[in-house]
């Protein structure tokens, strides 16, 4: 049973060491972390980073342990007893894109395909896009073998990551749980992996903002794929109804349960998104509803995609005419029970406070700490 999501860390300016450079050198794997000891990666900005090889080497550790922790929790004769609940949290197949080198070694980057970008995509997307390509110091020329290095590296973790999955259902099974168990797997971002020129997430694009939610078990309708967007606060809502609980508070989403079981047709077909983080200086936000795909800007001009015609987003449909009634439609329902202008405030004043109590117990004078806001495209003002 297959469903699509929307979900909604940031890349640092020399961020292509994080796919695998070295040194001056571009290791296909990371190896014996111990051999890379004290060694450090130099950003564009300057200043010694953590190396991205020692990050997959504690990724990877971390990952281990959850699975490990994770298959002595399902071996043990208690679970047998009462009903459970397992949250297993892996870090893969998150940057650094760094994989192991069994992992490696499926997926030669000759063989992996280039980015879709169409001649002129780059310097024509959307002033929100460019502001936070070049923060992150994304550039247009990212040289072609090492995109594809990055993308080998991606493919490469989501088999390790997959390997692991295996892992558990295979414990479910020698356990004799498989069949009374729901088992969910989702993500709480997806990865750009170099199209539209970006890496990672930050971006209402659909390699971002649209995540995997598979769901198994008893009851549960057996290959079917939902083609309605749905979104991950559907997901809060459908584990307490599975699990027969009312909610203990009221929640944003909605109970996917009833379509999982295939007792409805009607789907949802509509998600929202916000970003405040790293990259913007305003809110904007994302609506998803049916085929079109409004996002939203504080400050700037709207863009909307009709996925149907355009699944690659690339052509901007938020000036032309004959959509104007959709943009109107879905801005109107997305500011209906969001407001950014509110939102804003809340984080300037938050911003302010926080920069008094650095004031206060730094002893730095608060004219600087403005003046260094200010150097990085920061400002205090709300409207």
């Amino acid at each position: 049973m297959r469903a699509r999501s929307v979900g909604s860390t940031a890349l640092c300016p020399g961020w292509w060491s994080a796919i695998c450079q070295w040194r001056g050198s571009t290791p296909a794997h990371h190896g014996d972390s111990a051999s890379h000891t004290g060694a450090g990666c130099i950003s564009a900005r300057g200043g010694v980073r953590r190396h991205p090889l020692r990050q997959a080497a504690l990724r990877r550790g971390g990952d281990d342990q959850a699975e490990h922790a994770a298959l002595a929790y399902l071996r043990e004769p208690a679970r047998h007893d009462q009903p459970w609940a397992l949250n297993v949290s892996f870090i893969a197949p998150h940057f650094p894109l760094i994989a192991p080198p069994e992992y490696w070694e499926l997926y030669p980057p000759e063989a992996v395909e280039l980015p879709t970008i169409p001649p002129g995509h780059l310097a024509a997307q959307h002033p929100a896009t460019l502001r936070m390509r070049r923060m992150f110091g994304m550039p247009d020329d990212v040289p072609e073998e090492l995109t594809r290095r990055g993308r080998a590296g991606y493919y490469a973790l989501i088999t390790y990551l997959d390997d692991k999955i295996g892992r558990l259902l295979a414990v479910l099974d020698e356990t004799g749980q498989r069949e009374k168990t729901v088992v969910v797997y989702t993500s709480d971002h997806g990865e750009m992996a170099g199209e539209h020129g970006m890496w990672r997430k930050s971006s209402f694009y659909e390699q971002s903002a649209r995540v995997p939610l598979i769901v198994a078990g008893p009851g549960i309708t057996v290959g079917r794929r939902i083609q309605g967007a749905v979104s991950l606060v559907d997901l809060v809502a459908t584990v307490t109804d599975i699990a027969g609980a009312p909610p203990a508070a009221p929640l944003d989403g909605e109970s996917l349960l009833r379509l999982l079981r295939g007792e409805t047709e009607a789907e949802k077909d509509e998600a929202f998104c916000e970003y405040l983080a790293h990259g913007v200086a305003h809110p904007m936000a994302m609506l998803r509803c049916g085929q079109y795909k409004l996002n939203y800007y504080l400050d700037d001009p709207p863009e909307l995609y009709d996925l149907d015609a355009d699944p690659g987003e690339f052509a901007n449909c938020a000036a032309d005419p004959v959509y104007r009634a959709i943009v109107d439609d879905l801005r109107a329902r997305l500011l209906a029970h969001w407001d950014p202008v509110a939102l804003e405030q809340r984080v300037r004043q938050s911003q302010r406070e926080r920069m008094l109590i650095h004031a206060a117990t730094s002893g730095e004078d608060m004219s600087a700490i403005h003046q260094r806001w200010a150097t990085r495209g920061g400002t205090l003002n709300a409207r």
